[in-house]
């Protein structure tokens, strides 16, 4: 009996720290980024691209998010995504990522606009 209760003691300790890591670190998105990238038909990999630079921003992972879009065709797609990104991590007090990702948007009057509303303060 003492040993089961031990081992139920042990293995939910055990179980509470990768809980604890998970809730800190989240799952990470570079192999769903990665899998995106491997994509060969354009149009669906920027889709899947899209989607996982969104899901990153929105979890706090600009590296993730910044992969995600590098990879991406550049067209309107693609500045919209890096704009929504930029203005999220701004928001969320993070205007250097957001400035950094803002600087990929290739047309330049969308780019000042992300840029302006970073600096303003009014993402």
């Amino acid at each position: 009996m003492k040993l089961t209760t031990l081992s139920a003691s042990l293995l939910l300790i055990a179980t509470a720290g990768c809980s604890n890591d998970q809730k800190l670190f989240g799952p990470s998105l570079m192999p769903r980024a990665q899998a995106a990238e491997m994509i060969s038909d354009t149009s669906r990999r920027d889709d899947a691209l899209r989607a996982v630079a969104l899901d990153a921003v929105h979890d706090g992972d600009a590296v993730v998010a910044n992969e995600a879009i590098d990879h991406m065709t550049p067209s309107a797609l693609r500045d919209d995504v890096a704009s929504r990104c930029a203005l999220w991590l701004a928001h969320h007090w993070r205007a250097g990522e957001g400035a950094s990702i803002a600087k990929k948007i290739g047309d330049t009057s969308r780019r000042d606009q992300t840029l302006a509303e970073i600096a303003l303060g009014r993402p």
